[in-house]
């Protein structure tokens, strides 16, 4: 059995992640990291594994952590396995990073969009970009793994094989994707209530996040997608709102 460990195991991507490896022939969860529900039972967090995990949640101690299990899974903000990873603990176990703190390779790209330093730029060549459908065998051989976010893989994975096989012509791929709004996270904001979200849709326009209702207002939300860009909201309201009640496609030439 592959002994593994988990922290943000009860935030949406933990908690996800906890169900699919309990459902693994071959995986043991060892560890329920959670800085927020320390020494609570898992099962009283997800009620729905009251009869499938009896642990209680533990701290986020990567370096005790390495000494127990086979793998790290890290399901964490921006910047927190950057601010801990050593290569002490990469000697003794792989990790498995839901963030985004190894998959891009250019640390000042990385520190310009998500606006923190990055604390471990050592390691960032040595990962690999956790894309098994198209880099598994590189996956096999690392100790340190970039989990792809959710936008790029079901983009990569819907272009790549026709990209491959020259089907189409790349330069004419227009990607319109949207998530659900559990995809700003498990905590409690005003603008992800189901009051602020019931019949709407955020569009997220590179670091500026708009919320729009039927009649064509709009207003800023908490689900953002990084620090990106940082336009006034003011100009992106008006010519927005314009090409979307015409059903018009945005560009960034029209905003920028």
């Amino acid at each position: 059995m592959i002994k593994v460990g988990i922290i943000g195991a009860t935030g949406y991507a933990g908690g996800e992640l906890v169900r699919i490896l309990l459902n693994h022939p071959e995986a043991e969860i060892k560890w329920y990291g959670s800085r927020s529900y320390i020494d609570k039972k898992y099962a009283d967090v997800y009620c729905n594994m009251f009869k499938l995990v009896d642990d209680i949640c533990k701290d986020d101690n990567l370096e005790k952590l390495a000494d127990e299990v086979d793998v790290i899974f890290t399901a964490t903000p921006q910047g927190f396995l950057a601010s801990v990873l050593t290569e002490d603990i990469l000697s003794k176990t792989k990790v498995i990073d839901l963030s985004a703190d190894y998959r891009i390779k250019d640390v000042s790209v990385y520190e310009k969009w998500y606006g923190i330093e990055h604390k471990s730029p050592q390691f960032i060549d040595e990962a690999v970009y956790g894309l098994c459908e198209i880099n598994r065998d590189k996956i096999k051989n690392k100790r340190l793994v970039a989990n792809p976010g959710c936008y790029t893989t079901c983009s990569i994975l819907s272009m790549y094989p026709l990209v491959k096989e020259g089907i189409i012509d790349k330069d004419s791929i227009i990607i319109d994707a949207k998530s659900g709004v559990s995809g700003a996270g498990r905590g409690a904001k005003v603008n992800n209530l189901f009051c602020e979200v019931k019949d709407k849709a955020y569009v997220c326009q590179s670091g500026t996040s708009l919320l729009t209702d039927p009649n064509g207002d709009f207003d800023s939300c908490s689900y953002s997608c990084g620090d990106k860009f940082h336009l006034p909201n003011s100009k992106i309201n008006q010519i927005a709102n314009k090409k979307i009640l015409k059903g018009e496609p945005i560009y960034w030439d029209d905003i920028k």
